[in-house]
């Protein structure tokens, strides 16, 4: 019988807003092969290692510390998903670098990145608490082949925008308006 991992990536500072003990939780009652892989240090490393471990997940969720910009790329590039938990996350430049390399977001559903995950084409939204989060990584890794659809999608989408990926563009704009109400009000 022909095994698929699923590899989940993490990309961030690890503090307690990032969410990532909702994360290890989860996984820690989930179905099939699948493996975390945490890129990122930050106050709370030292905690969410001994959790996994806690949690009999060492093996399978492994923490990387803060790597290079290159090693991000290639692990968004080796990756199926990307998770955001995070329910304050504002701009998140590891959902932006994803979206340019067509990997899938699962991120915790947010106003804000409403905006930048279009459900079912360039990721999922979860909702609030580990049984939501619990039955999304279920599915995902039940469904193999979603992320290499997405994939696939965002791609083509890349290359219908010339390579612009539309959230940065979008984050552009928001730039654009905060600078010009930042500076009226400076006048």
């Amino acid at each position: 019988m022909n095994r698929y991992c699923t590899c989940f990536l993490f990309v961030g500072r690890l503090t307690l807003q990032t969410r990532l003990d909702t994360i290890l939780r989860t996984l820690a009652h989930v179905d099939g092969d699948w493996r975390l892989d945490v890129l990122g240090d930050g106050p709370q490393r030292h905690g969410l290692e001994s959790l996994a471990g806690s949690l009999d997940l060492s093996e399978r969720a492994l923490f990387h510390g803060w790597v290079s910009g290159e090693e991000v790329i290639a692990a968004m590039q080796a990756a199926d998903w990307l998770l955001l938990p995070s329910t304050v996350e504002g701009l998140s430049m590891a959902c932006l670098q994803a979206g340019s390399l067509g990997l899938p977001v699962l991120s915790a559903d947010t106003p804000r990145l409403r905006r930048f995950i279009e459900p079912g084409v360039t990721g999922l939204l979860v909702g609030e608490g580990v049984a939501s989060w619990l039955d999304a990584l279920n599915d995902v890794i039940a469904h193999p082949g979603q992320s290499a659809a997405m994939r696939q999608h965002s791609h083509e989408t890349l290359h219908a925008n010339d390579g612009l990926p539309t959230s940065l563009e979008m984050h552009l704009e928001v730039f654009q308006a905060l600078a010009k109400k930042y500076s009226q009000s400076a006048s």
